[in-house]
């Protein structure tokens, strides 16, 4: 019985110690929210995880590595069309320091919104 009150009175301090920094730590995270504000649909390939993600019309994805800056690609398809064109391509210069960045595709696209800071956009 002994053993098990010294192992909960050697564990508390390294909990307190554990949320302290958690509570203290910014949070630096590298993963992108896209939301689809266009008229069609929308493909992001994402250069880090290799993976394709299909946005519909008013929807939002996250996409991206939590330690990684992103580097992706957009394809956007208008509502009858049978292929995807290139839209652009954006690489991440930073993380946000209060979690993830949300972005719109019309922010990518315009160069407005938070996308002036975080990303390099090179428009095809």
């Amino acid at each position: 019985m002994k053993k098990n009150i010294n192992l909960i009175t050697n564990i508390q301090p390294l909990i307190a110690l554990i949320t302290t920094f958690g509570i203290y730590m910014p949070i630096y995270s590298c993963v992108i929210t896209l939301t689809n504000d266009s008229d069609g649909k929308i493909f992001v390939v994402d250069a880090n995880g290799m993976q394709g993600h299909e946005i519909l019309k008013g929807k939002t994805k996250k996409f991206g590595d939590a330690h990684k800056k992103g580097k992706f690609a957009i394809f956007s398809k208008k509502n009858k069309a049978r292929v995807y064109n290139l839209a652009c391509t954006c690489q991440q210069n930073a993380c946000m320091g209060d979690g993830k960045p949300h972005l719109k595709y019309s922010d990518l696209i315009n160069g407005t919104g938070d996308t002036v800071a975080l990303f390099t956009i090179n428009k095809k």
